[in-house]
Formats: C-alpha cells, structure tokens, sequence
C-alpha cells in the first residue's frame, strides 16, 4: 500500500443455527479481531431480538 491507512468494516450475517455454524464465525470474528486492516466487525449473532426467539411453528 502507498501509506494509505484506511480500515475497513465488516458486517456478518451468516447462519447460527448449529454448532459448525456457530464455530466457523467464531473463527472468523477472532480473525477479524487481530487484523489490523479491520476498524470494527458487526456480527448480527450478538444483536437477536430476543421477543423473535422460540420454537419455528
């Protein structure tokens, strides 16, 4: 890069319906987390609507 210190933000909206799901963005949050290009990661995981929660009829 020419010097440029631009960092980028990512927002991840991906399936957490299962443990490999659940797992997989785990690994990429703790990666995004040491990349020091990244300025911030929104990971919809942690921001459910609580009154949406409960079985699927």
């Amino acid at each position: 890069m020419n010097g440029d210190t631009k960092k980028i933000r990512v927002f991840i909206a991906s399936p957490f319906f299962d443990q490999e799901q659940i797992s997989r963005i785990q690994r990429l949050e703790n990666a995004l987390s040491r990349n020091p290009q990244v300025a911030e990661f929104y990971s919809a995981r942690f921001h459910q609507n609580q009154q949406y929660e409960g079985p699927l009829i």
